[in-house]
């Protein structure tokens, strides 16, 4: 039941998610695209914000892990999606940094 439920709060922020990372996925760095991007990024952070995924379990791990060692599936697609816009906007080295980081918490996972 418990694994249910947390499936069913992260499915708001996955369903979030997704969209921003289309408008990211763009060849082009379209000040239009990543504007849209931004946009649906602040969607999916308010809804990760939500304390209904907070300790919650998914597939063997938390959803949305608010603790320091961020070991949440969403946790990860935050940084991912935060390296892309930045890398978008031409900010090449914070976004490196993101997506680093993205990979570091994906490796922290079970």
């Amino acid at each position: 039941r418990e694994v249910e439920e947390a499936l069913l709060f992260c499915s708001l922020p996955l369903s979030l998610f997704l969209p921003s990372f289309v408008y990211t996925d763009d060849n082009q760095n379209n000040n239009r695209e990543v504007e849209e991007a931004e946009k649906e990024q602040k969607y999916f952070l308010e809804a990760v914000a939500r304390k209904e995924i907070h300790k919650k379990y998914g597939i063997n791990n938390l959803v949305y892990d608010t603790s320091e060692k961020q070991r949440g599936n969403l946790n990860v697609a935050e940084k991912m999606l935060e390296g892309e816009i930045l890398y978008r906007r031409g900010e090449y080295n914070e976004a490196f940094k993101a997506l680093r980081e993205a990979v570091k918490l994906d490796d922290s996972l079970m």
